[in-house]
């Protein structure tokens, strides 16, 4: 495993290089759970055949899924929700995504957490 943490930011896709992002997800999720990994894309597709859009995020709770019982796995992912924005309040929002793994009121406290740290508890708390 790699010590570098990469989060994975729900924005408008007219902002983002979408061939350059899907790489490099392909790229870190290789590396992370080798050929293990292609379950992400069935996932991301099945999602997308369904909703109609590209959904990265629940593509990957889909994914984690899968290592519910390799806790060493399923552990190096984390949900965060940055509690701002609009949908942030909106109940049918909230209610459709489930509940993240950790809550935060902006996303600015991503550069103080200590993500490691969260995951061992997360880990930890999930046995």
């Amino acid at each position: 495993m790699t010590a570098e943490t990469v989060f994975l930011l729900d924005v408008d896709n007219t902002l983002l290089d979408n061939d350059r992002v899907t790489e490099d997800l392909r790229q870190h999720l290789r590396a992370e759970f080798g050929s293990a990994a292609g379950g992400y894309w069935t996932a991301y597709e099945a999602l997308r055949n369904e909703l109609g859009y590209a959904d990265y995020l629940g593509a990957l709770q889909r994914f984690r899924a899968e290592f519910e019982d390799d806790t060493d796995s399923a552990h190096r992912l984390l949900s965060i929700f940055p509690r701002q924005g609009h949908y942030a309040q909106d109940p049918t929002q909230l209610d459709r995504h489930g509940a993240a793994d950790l809550s935060i009121e902006h996303i600015g406290e991503l550069l103080d957490l200590d993500i490691a740290a969260r995951l061992v508890n997360h880990k930890e708390s999930s046995r």
